[in-house]
């Protein structure tokens, strides 16, 4: 997706570089990328991660948010409702937020609608195995290798 040429806070940017937050609520406000919510680490993760849907309050943005140290999240909220310019906008703004931020950090992406989706339990269901084989490449590499054994034997 091509980006958009909004600019981002420079507070914000500011805010980012020191690492020391569980997550941040962006959103565009007057043509340029804010913070509008900056979450401390608090406990764990988890419980961290449940204080989200409140704070997004159910307007579209972006949540940024630091699972482990120097490596986050983007998750893309746009709720029901959300007029389909704004939708369009924080789609074709992602890539400006990131590239002013820095890609390293980035490792993944989640996209959610409601705030079920924005759940700690919905991350989790989320997150697959990075290796992980389908069912049938598990059993063709059994094949495989009862094939070789009856080869070498």
């Amino acid at each position: 997706s091509s980006a958009t040429a909004i600019p981002i806070d420079p507070s914000f940017a500011e805010a980012f570089k020191d690492h020391s937050a569980r997550y941040f609520v962006v959103r565009i406000v007057n043509e340029l990328l804010v913070s509008e919510y900056k979450h401390p680490k608090g406990g764990s993760l988890e419980a961290d991660w449940n204080t989200i849907a409140q704070k997004a309050d159910n307007r579209a943005g972006y949540i940024l948010v630091q699972t482990e140290p120097r490596k986050w999240l983007t998750i893309t909220f746009v709720p029901q409702g959300t007029k389909i310019r704004d939708k369009m906008v924080y789609a074709a703004t992602k890539a400006t937020l990131l590239n002013h931020l820095g890609y390293q950090f980035f490792y993944d992406e989640l996209h959610a609608n409601d705030n079920n989706e924005l759940s700690y339990d919905y991350f989790q269901s989320s997150k697959k195995p990075t290796f992980a084989l389908s069912a049938y490449e598990v059993e063709r590499e059994q094949v495989h290798k009862e094939e070789d054994r009856e080869r070498d034997f």
